[in-house]
C-alpha cells in the first residue's frame, strides 16, 4: 500500500479531476469555456457563437490520441493520408458543433442548479475528501495543481449537473420493460428445426457456355471498367540508424573509460528499509500512541504490526516494506523516515493520506557508484547508440546532399554514404513490397516528381532515424486493359454468372413443388440435390450458412423461402417445428443487462435524434479548418 512513487500517490487525484472535466467537456463542451464572439480565429460559428481553432485543435489532438491508443500502427499509416486526417479533424468539429447545440438546448430548457446542489456535489468527490470528509485544503491544492480556481470549477460543476439533468431526461423516457427484455432474450434464445436443399452453381458450371460475342458486349458495357492501376519500379536506397549499430564495436576500454568519465550517472541514491504499522480510523493516532508505549516497553514492533497494523499485506512480514529510495513513499512518510538518525529507531504517530503510522528504520545502504559489473551492458549499448546516430546523420547528410546534386541517380550518393542501391519491381499503390510500405515513401513515390519526372526524392522519413531516398527506373500510367487482357476474366465471370443463373432457376422450380404440395423426393434425387434435416438450430449456428440461419428465423412454422448464400448459390429454407425458450432464475442476470443495454441504446437514439432536430433549425457556419489556417 505505502510502496509509492510520490507522483503516483497523486495520480489517482489528478485521474479522477482531469476525468471529471474530460468528461463534462465531451458531453457539454464546458459551455462557458466554448462561449465566445465571432472572430478571425473561429473554425466555425453555432448560432452567432464561435468555436475558436484552440478548441478544435484540442478535440482534434485528443481524437487524435485516442484512436492512435486503439489502433497502433493501423493508425500510424492512416495518418499519413491528409484525406483521412482532415475527415478526422472536421469529425472533432462536428462534435464541438453538437456540444454548443446541446449546451444552447439545455440553457434554453431552464435546466437550473441552484448553489447548494454544486457544493454538496464538490464535496462529494472523493478526491476532495481526507478521511471520508470533505477537506477545503485539498480541494484548494487540488484546484491549484490542475490551474483551475474554485469559481471556474464551480460553473464547470454547474453545466455538467445540468446536462446530467438532461441525460436523466432523456434515459426517463427510453426506458425498457422488464417484460420486453424478458421476451426479447427468450427470442433469442429460441431454437428451430427446418429443412434445406442448397443448389450449389458449381454444379453448373461446365454445363453453361459464353460465346465470344457475349464476351465483346459485356467488355464494350462498361468503358470505364477493367482499369489497370498506375504501377512503379522503384530504386531506393534506405538509412536506418538501427540498422548501423548492429554492426558497431564497443570495447572495454570505451566502456571503462565512459564509466570512469561519468561517475554521478552510476549513483545509487541511499536506500533505506523500513517496517510500519499502520492505524486509521477515528481513533487512529490514539491507538498508535498506545502501541508506541508497547513497543517503548519492550514489546517486539514485528509482533505489533502483526497484532495491529491496519496494512495487511505488510503486516505478515512484520510490517517489513523492503528498500527503497527517497521520494517513493507518501511525503510526510518519506521525509520520517529519512529523517531516521540509526538503525533500529522509531518515530511516530507520522500522519500521511493513510492514516497514522509507527515507522521503525530497519536498515540503511549509503550512496554509491554502481559496479561496473553491473551498468557494463547498459553503457555498451548507449556507446553503441551514440555511435550509431553520429554515423546515421553522417551518412544522412551525404546522402541527401548527393542525391539532390545528382538528380538522375542514386548510385553516387548511395557510394558516399556506404550504402547500396536497392530495386523493387512495378508496383501498383494497394499492392507494396513490404520492404517500402511506409507511408510517407509511397506518397514521394507516386509523386509526379518522381513517377513522371524520375527525379531523386528529397530524403523521406519513415520514422525515428530511418529514412529513404527513391527514385522512379519505371513507371506504368493506369489504362483500361484490353479485350485481349481480360477475355479469360470475363468469359469466367460470365460462366460464373450463368451457373448461379442456372442454380436460382432450380431452386425456385423446387420452392413451387414444396408450394404445390408436391413430393419432390424423385425430383431431388434426378436433379442431384440433398435434403439436409436441421435439429434445434439457434442464431448463432456456425454449422449452416448465415443466409439459411437468417431465413429460418425470419419465417413463421411452416414457412417456405428462397434464400441467396453470399458463395453464388441458392437454398430452399422449410421452417418445420419452433422450439420456445422459458427463461429461469439462472437467466436473470443476463435479463437485467439486456434490458439496461437496451436502455441505453434508445436513450442514444433519442439523443442523436434530439441532436438532428436541434441542427435542422441551427444557424451553423464553417471555415477553413485545416491546421495550416
Amino acid at each position: 500500500m505505502m510502496e509509492q512513487k510520490r507522483e503516483g500517490s497523486q495520480s489517482w487525484v489528478v485521474k479522477i479531476i482531469l476525468g471529471l472535466i474530460i468528461l463534462s467537456f465531451a458531453l457539454t463542451g464546458v459551455y462557458s469555456y466554448l462561449r465566445g464572439g465571432p472572430g478571425a480565429n473561429a473554425a466555425a460559428e453555432v448560432n452567432g457563437q464561435s468555436i475558436s481553432r484552440t478548441d478544435l485543435e484540442r478535440a482534434y489532438q485528443n481524437e487524435r490520441a485516442r484512436m492512435e491508443a486503439q489502433s497502433g500502427d493501423m493508425f500510424k499509416q492512416l495518418s499519413g493520408n491528409e484525406a483521412f486526417m482532415q475527415q478526422l479533424r472536421r469529425g472533432a468539429l462536428e462534435q464541438l458543433v453538437n456540444q454548443h447545440l446541446v449546451a444552447d438546448a439545455i440553457s434554453q430548457m431552464g435546466l437550473r442548479v441552484s448553489d447548494d446542489q454544486v457544493k454538496e456535489a464538490i464535496r462529494g468527490i472523493e478526491a476532495f475528501q481526507d478521511n471520508g470528509k470533505f477537506d477545503n485544503e485539498r480541494y484548494l491544492a487540488v484546484l491549484r495543481n490542475q490551474g483551475l480556481n474554485p469559481s471556474k470549477f464551480s460553473e464547470m460543476m454547474r453545466a455538467d449537473l445540468a446536462r446530467q439533468q438532461f441525460v436523466e431526461g432523456i434515459l426517463a423516457t427510453s426506458f425498457v420493460l422488464p417484460d420486453e427484455a424478458k421476451a426479447l432474450y427468450a427470442a433469442s434464445r429460441q431454437t428451430r428445426d427446418i429443412d434445406s436443399v442448397t443448389v450449389k452453381a458449381a454444379s453448373y458450371l461446365d454445363k453453361v457456355a459464353v460465346s465470344d460475342d457475349e464476351i465483346k458486349a459485356r467488355y464494350e458495357s462498361d468503358p470505364q471498367g477493367y482499369m489497370a492501376p498506375e504501377k512503379v519500379a522503384l530504386d531506393y536506397v534506405e538509412l536506418s540508424a538501427d540498422n548501423l549499430a548492429k554492426d558497431i564495436q564497443v570495447s572495454d576500454d570505451e566502456i571503462g573509460a565512459y564509466y570512469n568519465d561519468n561517475p554521478n550517472q552510476f549513483k545509487r541514491p541511499e536506500q533505506r528499509r523500513a517496517s510500519h504499522i499502520l492505524f486509521t480510523g477515528d481513533d487512529a493516532e490514539a491507538k498508535a500512541k498506545a502501541a508506541l508505549k508497547e513497543i517503548e516497553a519492550g514489546k517486539s514492533f514485528a509482533d505489533v504490526a502483526k497484532a495491529d497494523s491496519a496494512d495487511k499485506f505488510s503486516a505478515e512480514k512484520g510490517g517489513d516494506l523492503g528498500w527503497n529510495e527517497k521520494g517513493v513513499y507518501d511525503p510526510a512518510f518519506d521525509t520520517a523516515l529519512f529523517g531516521i538518525k540509526k538503525e533500529g529507531d522509531v518515530v511516530g504517530p507520522i500522519k500521511s493520506s493513510f492514516g497514522y503510522h509507527l515507522i521503525e528504520l530497519t536498515g540503511v545502504r549509503p550512496e554509491a557508484v554502481k559496479p561496473l559489473a553491473e551498468v557494463k551492458d547498459q553503457i555498451k549499448a548507449d556507446i553503441a547508440k551514440k555511435k550509431a546516430d553520429d554515423l546515421f546523420y553522417d551518412k544522412q547528410d551525404k546522402l541527401e546532399k548527393l542525391a539532390f546534386e545528382n538528380p538522375d541517380s542514386l548510385q553516387g550518393a548511395a557510394k558516399a554514404a556506404g550504402l547500396t542501391v536497392k530495386h523493387v519491381a512495378l508496383f501498383a499503390r494497394d499492392q507494396v513490397p513490404a520492404d517500402v510500405n511506409y507511408p510517407k515513401v509511397l506518397d514521394a513515390a507516386f509523386s509526379d516528381s518522381v513517377k513522371l519526372d524520375k527525379v531523386n526524392s528529397e530524403v523521406i522519413e519513415a520514422g525515428k532515424e530511418h529514412v529513404f531516398v527513391v527514385r522512379a527506373s519505371d513507371y506504368k500510367e493506369a489504362h483500361r486493359k484490353s479485350l485481349d487482357e481480360v477475355k479469360d476474366a470475363i468469359a469466367k465471370t460470365l460462366r460464373t454468372e450463368k451457373a448461379e443463373a442456372k442454380a436460382k432457376a432450380i431452386a425456385q422450380t423446387l420452392l413451387d413443388k414444396l408450394n404445390a404440395g408436391d413430393d419432390v423426393s424423385a425430383w431431388l434425387t434426378e436433379q442431384g440435390l440433398t435434403l439436409e434435416t436441421s435439429k434445434g438450430v439457434n442464431r448463432q449456428d456456425q454449422k449452416l450458412a448465415q443466409a439459411i440461419v437468417h431465413s429460418a428465423f425470419e419465417q413463421e412454422k411452416g414457412g417456405k423461402e428462397l434464400v441467396a448464400l453470399a458463395n453464388g448459390d441458392s437454398a430452399v429454407v422449410k421452417v418445420d417445428a419452433i422450439h420456445a425458450y422459458q427463461p429461469t432464475d439462472a437467466d436473470k442476470p443476463v435479463i437485467e443487462m439486456w434490458q439496461k443495454q437496451l436502455a441505453q441504446q434508445r436513450s442514444n437514439e433519442a439523443n442523436k435524434q434530439f441532436i438532428d432536430a436541434l441542427r435542422e433549425t441551427a444557424k451553423v457556419k464553417y471555415f477553413n479548418i485545416s491546421n495550416n489556417g
